[in-house]
């Protein structure tokens, strides 16, 4: 009987050594499984926040590229009309503007006087505004001008 009462009090002392044996593992597994998870949503967080701040560097690229690409059409439709104003409107008909800005003959300091007082000046959409002040008056034009892909097309004159 001694026997079998240390055989029991050996097993009951086994699975309650075994028992705290397995209960401290699984509380270890646990807060390592909480970690593992914590740092997880944590990196998902961070990864979260990464594309957020990429998708809007990429916007802010996009839109800076955008404004650059209207720049160069802005300024290339400013040089087209400035060259039609200058080299086809004042050097080929002079006589035209002799009279309307009260010059007496166009001489070169005249035609540089009158090429620093044109503007050229976006109004809406395709409209652009030509200002050209000379001597007696204000000569404006409205003009609308089209793009097709490199080539710029003066469209309407108003």
């Amino acid at each position: 009987m001694k026997k079998t009462s240390q055989m029991v009090i050996g097993s009951l002392l086994g699975l309650l050594f075994g028992g705290g044996i397995f209960y401290v593992w699984d509380t270890h597994e646990q807060e390592e499984r909480e970690k593992r998870e914590m740092k997880e949503r944590h990196d998902a967080q961070r990864k979260a926040h990464h594309d957020s701040l990429m998708m809007i560097r990429a916007k802010q690229d996009a839109k800076e590229q955008e404004q650059q690409a209207e720049d160069r059409v802005y300024a290339a439709v400013v040089g087209k009309l400035k060259n039609f104003y200058l080299d086809s409107v004042l050097i080929e008909r002079p006589k035209l503007h002799n009279r309307m800005f009260g010059l007496q003959k166009s001489t070169a300091d005249e035609l540089k006087l009158l090429r620093n007082r044109l503007q050229i000046l976006h109004d809406s959409g395709d409209w652009y505004k030509v200002k050209l002040v000379g001597l007696q008056g204000t000569m404006y034009r409205y003009v609308k001008v089209a793009t097709y892909g490199k080539e710029i097309i003066l469209e309407e004159v108003r």
